[in-house]
């Protein structure tokens, strides 16, 4: 009978749709529904004098802490305006109900995407899709969580908190940093919620995707021993941006720090708060991409990871990455943007040669295709060559599935995959059950067995009568086309990224990209 207290005395505590959670931080006390939640878990605190400092880890809980609400997301541009808090490092650990004593359950750790500038890891919570379709709907973790996995979702800094890159005062890639703090509380605590601290999968999609990437390059690998790519990489051109010395971003900086701190520090009333202080900045700067950069220090020219012999990655993309990518609701992106993207200046030979080799008749599928490869296809193509070549075990997919769980799809004039197509078969649609049909039921059965079984094994293949999944290697270099039916395709998309290939070699000074080869 003692026995049986003391075990539920430091696991979780089931008490009228309440679970209490013993951890390294004090008692966390979360909600048991269809599945059990702990949302808002603080794991870092920011400095209210200097929003762009590095946070500090959040300290432990003089009281039980409440994690049943979501928390509000980190400060970002919406098409309301600003909106958020910044003191918004918290997490949300979502599990399956009734764990016992000797469960060490695969930890599923996402980073959401967003292009560095919004977004959030509250999934539970209505998603709105008003600048494209104008519809929204609500995503829930229990198409992963019924896998017997523990899925941990992260806010992290964005925009120019997140990302502004100022070396001189040493501001830069903060919200990668927020997320390595995120990951190492994670592996101090998730065992008290039933996760196996030695079997941790990093994933994200976007550029989720391309912070999981820098993680494995440059964070302690210790923290995971999986990583799931989808739709980005680091690699990409599309992750990356310029310092900001001397420019009116950094005189911006200085103006609202200043004023912060006569706020806070000043016995007077002030018409002014110090929300008022970081909305105006975010107005200020709305247009403006913030995005990872090269600090010398954390991120470096050369990767400060070059074995991953213990490393299992998965890496893979929609077949139409770049239909989102537009400037209007009916406009494509321009392809001199897509240019503008990955290299500076390209002289008129250069142009020349990337028109003639992607003729097609179609304008506009000629700049998709372009967009496509450039930004996504050739990059991954290279991502996966470089982990293979330093040793990681690599599989690689294409997501072409015609489905139609995806909103955005009807104010589209494709029906293939488009970006982050697949997190909605990974992610359970419950205000919008009637976009599932049969067909689009087996795909959730198969791509989250599939990611779970991943989490799990580090290897997707696992799945009876789905046929062998091959590893990618340089000899064959295999990608499973996830469509309307399964199959390994060798050499993908060859003649193209062989172009690019030797297009970055021949114009590499003119390649806003990162060079790890």
């Amino acid at each position: 009978m003692w026995k049986f207290i003391s075990v539920l005395s430091i696991l979780n505590v089931y008490v009228y749709g309440r679970t209490d959670v013993n951890t390294s931080v004090g008692i966390i006390y979360g909600v048991r529904e269809e599945f059990t939640k702990f949302l808002g878990i603080p794991y870092g605190l920011i400095d209210i004098y200097d929003y762009f400092a590095d946070a500090k880890p959040y300290p432990r809980f003089e009281t039980a802490f409440h994690a049943n609400k979501h928390p509000e997301k980190c400060a970002q541009f919406t098409p309301n305006g600003p909106e958020g808090t910044m003191q918004c490092l918290n997490l949300n650990i979502y599990q399956p109900n009734n764990l016992t004593s000797t469960d060490k359950l695969p930890v599923m750790v996402y980073l959401h995407g967003g292009n560095f500038a919004e977004g959030s890891g509250n999934i539970n919570e209505i998603t709105n899709l008003s600048p494209i379709s104008g519809l929204s709907y609500v995503q829930t973790p229990k198409n992963l969580i019924d896998h017997n996995v523990i899925l941990v979702t992260v806010n992290y800094r964005l925009g120019i908190f997140g990302f502004l890159c100022d070396l001189e005062n040493n501001y830069a890639n903060q919200g990668i940093k927020d997320q390595l703090l995120a990951l190492k509380w994670i592996k101090n605590n998730i065992a008290a919620f039933g996760g196996d601290e030695n079997n941790i999968l990093l994933f994200g999609h976007d550029s989720g995707s391309i912070s999981a990437d820098i993680h494995l390059l440059y964070s302690d690998t210790d923290l995971f021993n999986k990583v799931i790519m989808q739709s980005g990489n680091f690699f990409s051109p599309i992750g990356k941006s310029k310092p900001v010395q001397g420019d009116l971003t950094f005189q911006s900086v200085q103006r609202m720090k200043d004023m912060i701190k006569y706020i806070i520090n000043s016995p007077e009333q002030n018409v002014f708060t110090t929300n008022d202080m970081w909305k105006n900045l975010i107005v200020e700067h709305k247009n403006k991409h913030f995005k990872p950069c090269i600090d010398g220090k954390f991120i470096k020219n050369k990767p400060r990871n070059t074995n991953f012999t213990n490393k299992s990655i998965l890496i893979g993309n929609t077949v139409n990455e770049q239909m989102l990518l537009r400037k209007g609701t009916d406009d494509l992106m321009d392809r001199n943007d897509t240019y503008k993207m990955a290299f500076s200046v390209l002289p008129p030979p250069a142009l020349d040669s990337i028109e003639e080799f992607y003729v097609m008749g179609n304008s506009t599928a000629e700049t998709i295709l372009i967009s496509n490869d450039l930004l996504y296809n050739y990059p991954a193509e290279k991502s996966a060559e470089f982990y293979v070549e330093n040793k990681a075990t690599v599989y690689r997919y294409l997501f072409s599935y015609p489905g139609g769980r995806y909103i955005v799809k009807y104010s589209r004039s494709s029906v293939l995959g488009l970006r982050s197509d697949e997190t909605n078969y990974l992610f359970n649609l419950k205000t919008a059950p009637e976009l599932t049909s049969p067909e689009d039921a087996n795909m959730i059965v198969y791509l989250t067995t599939t990611w779970t079984n991943f989490a799990k094994y580090g290897n997707p293949s696992t799945i009876t009568g789905r046929g062998a999944w091959p590893k990618y290697d340089m000899q064959t270099k295999y990608t499973r086309d996830i469509g309307s039916s399964l199959r390994n395709v060798k050499f993908l998309y060859s003649a193209r990224t062989q172009f690019w290939g030797e297009f970055y070699e021949k114009y590499r000074d003119h390649s806003e990209g990162f060079h790890f080869y």
